[in-house]
Order: C-alpha cells, then sequence, then structure tokens
C-alpha cells in the first residue's frame, strides 16, 4: 500500500495560517513530503496543521537560535 500526503486544496483555512511565510514552513513542508514519499511517515492530519503546528512550536520554544 503506498503512502499518499494526503489533499489539502479542499481543507478550509487553518489557524497556522500567519506561518506560511515564515522560511521554516517551507523547509518543514519539503522535509515531511520527503518523509511520506519515502513511505518514512504517514499523515493523518492535513499538512497545513502539521506543518504549522512544527513551526509554532519552534517559534515559540526558549531557544530561538536555531539556524535553519
Amino acid at each position: 500500500m503506498k503512502a499518499k500526503r494526503i489533499a489539502h486544496e479542499d481543507t478550509p483555512s487553518h489557524p497556522y495560517e500567519n506561518y506560511e511565510s515564515h522560511r521554516y514552513w517551507k523547509l518543514l513542508n519539503k522535509g515531511i513530503s520527503d518523509l511520506v514519499k519515502n513511505q518514512d511517515l504517514t499523515e493523518r492530519a492535513a499538512p497545513p496543521y502539521i506543518v504549522g503546528y512544527l513551526c509554532k512550536l519552534l517559534l515559540s520554544s526558549p531557544n530561538k537560535r536555531a539556524r535553519v
């Protein structure tokens, strides 16, 4: 059974829209896409929710000095 990314074209707006322009968004989205494509990860939520949550977590971390 081949893993597929959940299509999100029809997904309504999400609570993480304000992070979509952040550089972490593109990087995390690519990483998650690659893991799904390699069948190392299965998404159970729409990609914007996964990527958005991770962006929020990284940006609210007390150690914001991480270089990306």
